[in-house]
């Protein structure tokens, strides 16, 4: 592993884990990729507090200064989303809507401090049969304007920080009964109308949450922290039934392969072959989300070809279609419609350029070889 990436993982365990360990040196290159990447996986503002108190002068302080900023603007960035989420829980409340919060605003509360785990969005899980009224709630008492909305979740947004997704099911792709909007509502957890998912069930989506970026070209050294976090600072985890819900779910080879990564990344673990394997693809991702390199090697080793793989994203089966128009559902007739719609939102979108980028990605034999052998040992094959 590169001198840069070992120098930002150790920043995380230092902040993260209560570590003190002393950095590497770096030369000025090394710091700007060293502050490039970090903002890339959306840990900057992280290493801030770090390399601020690196006595060794190892980070220039123009790089400190650039780290400084991105830590301020998580504060201000979680304040504003912090503000939101509370007013949209007093309105929800009064009116009587059953919502259970997601994601990053679940997480936040394991963290040393919530500031620490950045979101893009709010993500909020409510009853479909509910979505008409929240909607004129967010708009009319909470101050949000309408964006989008498709079969999974509707979009809403208030300024450059506070976006909201408003989620009816949790995966679109290869919906399972485990994760199904029947199931999740029948055992959630209830405080007056806020819900919470049990731990078991919280926990399996997240691992399933990795998986579906993992098989989109990858997902960052943040889901690993909140991997380690969930494992190592949730308090009321229940192991047992973790393990009983992962093997429902068909998710137990994926989630004991990259837990073991989280804990060679932040704990004590040795690598294996696999983590190896997992580790160089996540790097290779280069952000948060992976990479378009990354999807063309999984599309390969899916024998779906690049060719293939993006027509089928311009041109999207009816079922799938259907997710992002419902109202095309029952009238197939009309799917040219819905298709050229699609497309030329993906023009407008800037989408289009990164199906053109896909087409040029090229996945080669050795490289093809050696994830697809990563795949079949993380049961993604």
């Amino acid at each position: 592993m590169e001198k840069t990436v070992k120098n930002m993982l150790q920043c995380l365990r230092n902040v993260i884990c209560g570590e003190n360990v002393p950095l590497a040196a770096m030369s000025e290159a090394e710091q700007e990729k060293f502050y490039k990447m970090s903002l890339a996986q959306d840990i900057a503002h992280l290493i801030s507090s770090t390399v601020r108190k690196n006595e060794k002068n190892i980070i220039s302080e123009k790089y400190k200064k650039q780290f400084r900023q991105q830590e301020n603007l998580a504060i201000y960035r979680y304040t504003c989303q912090d503000l939101a989420l509370e007013e949209i829980r007093s309105v929800f409340e009064q009116q009587q809507i059953s919502f259970l919060p997601l994601k990053g605003a679940v997480i936040r509360e394991s963290y040393p401090e919530a500031w620490m785990r950045t979101s893009s969005d709010i993500d909020i899980l409510i009853r479909e049969e509910d979505y008409e009224r929240a909607k004129n709630l967010l708009i009319e008492e909470c101050g949000f304007l309408y964006e989008s909305k498709d079969k999974k979740n509707a979009n809403f947004y208030r300024d450059e920080y506070v976006h909201l997704e408003l989620h009816f099911n949790l995966i679109k792709d290869r919906q399972t009964v485990e994760f199904s909007p029947e199931y999740i509502w029948k055992n959630v957890e209830r405080d007056g109308y806020e819900c919470r998912m049990s731990d078991a069930d919280f926990y399996a989506f997240h691992i399933e949450h990795m998986k579906q970026h993992f098989m989109t070209g990858g997902c960052g050294i943040r889901f690993f922290l909140d991997l380690w976090i969930l494992n190592h600072f949730e308090k009321d985890r229940k192991e047992e039934q973790r393990k009983e819900k992962l093997g429902r779910c068909g998710l137990t080879a994926f989630e004991e392969a990259v837990r073991s990564l989280s804990e060679v990344w932040f704990g004590r673990e040795e690598h294996t072959e696999l983590t190896r394997q997992v580790e160089k693809f996540i790097l290779a991702g280069g952000s948060v989300y992976g990479s378009v390199e990354n999807w063309a090697l999984v599309q390969g080793v899916h024998n779906q070809g690049k060719l293939k793989s993006v027509v089928r994203r311009i041109w999207l089966p009816y079922e799938e279609l259907c997710w992002s128009y419902p109202a095309l559902e029952g009238r197939r007739y009309v799917q040219p419609y819905y298709e050229a719609k699609r497309f030329f939102k993906m023009i407008l979108d800037g989408r289009w350029h990164r199906s053109v980028r896909e087409l040029k990605a090229n996945a080669k034999g050795k490289e093809l070889s050696d994830v697809e052998s990563m795949m079949k040992r993380l049961g993604l094959r």
